[in-house]
């Protein structure tokens, strides 16, 4: 989870200071000043969007206050429009806005460890099983969203997709009730006492699944990055991906990304994978031996990863939450990885900028 980050206040806004034209109401609710115009989106930066997500932190979400409108602070956007009953589109618009200052909607919500608690308590006949599966699907957060490539998105605790959530006669904003979304995941394994509506879960957490400890960039980006070269030997060996190379195993649909130094990365997410890519082309399918075989003990998260650009620069970086942006450093590179040029984001300025690590 993010730690929250409440480091701003009213003084800390200063997008429209010192044009001493703006009106009160302006000072009061900058998101309808002359300089936050227009809906805010996934992509985006600066002042408005950091407005947003002190107004979301102060409605209680948990989330990074960081001006940056990545796949957190969609998530935590699309959420309070569900609980506030606003068009839940993930784009800051006016009824948003207007939602956000009139601080009627609280995210407060159950803390992982009553979740963990709950569904223990709910799923009697298999406990540890559950609560591995929520935590797969959502990291126990029930204010949890991801959306999906086809437009569709998945809800809660238990990532009930609205296809489910149809069948099941609930709204979006029954999914983000705890309660709700734990007695209505125990609906579903009741049918076939089994969790086959988590497929991708169930197999990583089956305790006959072997792969590499998952490390999670939390809190923020870490003070002392990792080095690119892992501790553990992965080798070049032949039959081990080479930099570059995307894969999944026949048992797990998480994609795992061969980086530099043969550090191997986890995909967290389709929000992250299609900030990158265009589609699944060139991922390709492995035994669930090539962890060992390669000696992968651990993958990091490439975590709230996207591409970008300086103004007026063909220069491409990669950011992710362990390094900052790291310079790929020629475009034979940024073809080897099978980035999308249409997915490179256009910035003014990028910071920080990783001086000791690029991505090669």
């Amino acid at each position: 989870m993010i730690v929250l980050s409440l480091a701003l206040g009213a003084t800390a806004w200063g997008l429209t200071a010192g044009s001493g034209s703006g009106s009160a109401d302006d000072e009061d609710r900058p998101l309808f000043s002359a300089a936050c115009t227009g809906p805010m989106t996934m992509g985006q930066r600066g002042a408005c969007v950091r407005e947003v997500q002190r107004l979301l932190a102060r409605a209680g979400a948990e989330l990074a206050v960081d001006g940056e409108f990545g796949p957190e602070t969609l998530r935590r956007v699309t959420a309070f429009q569900v609980l506030s009953r606003v068009d839940a589109t993930g784009v800051v618009g006016d009824e948003t806005k207007k939602a956000l200052y009139a601080s009627k909607t609280r995210m407060d919500t159950w803390s992982p460890e009553k979740v963990r608690r709950r569904i223990r308590e709910v799923f009697r006949e298999a406990p540890d099983r559950a609560v591995a599966i929520a935590d797969c699907q959502s990291f126990l957060d029930p204010l949890h969203v991801l959306p999906n490539t086809d437009g569709t998105r998945n809800w809660g605790v238990f990532q009930i997709s609205d296809a489910t959530l149809r069948k099941l006669g609930g709204t979006p904003r029954d999914a983000m009730d705890p309660e709700w979304n734990i007695q209505a995941a125990h609906r579903l394994w009741s049918r076939a006492q089994n969790f086959e509506d988590w497929p991708h879960c169930d197999r990583a957490a089956s305790p006959a699944t072997v792969g590499p400890t998952l490390v999670k960039a939390v809190e923020g980006r870490p003070a002392t990055p990792p080095p690119d070269t892992p501790a553990s030997k992965t080798s070049a060996a032949a039959n081990c991906p080479a930099p570059g190379q995307r894969f999944r195993t026949s048992t797990n649909d998480r994609v795992y990304l061969v980086g530099p130094g043969s550090r191997l990365y986890y995909i967290p997410d389709e929000t992250v994978y299609f900030n990158l890519w265009d589609d699944f082309q060139g991922v390709a399918t492995v035994s669930g031996g090539i962890f060992a075989d390669c000696a992968w003990d651990e993958a990091r998260e490439l975590a709230d990863a996207f591409l970008a650009k300086r103004s007026g620069s063909l220069r491409a970086y990669i950011w992710d939450a362990w390094y900052g942006y790291r310079w790929i450093t020629n475009w034979t590179v940024f073809n080897k990885y099978g980035f999308s040029v249409a997915k490179i984001q256009t910035r003014p300025s990028l910071s920080p900028v990783s001086g000791d690590s690029r991505w090669q």
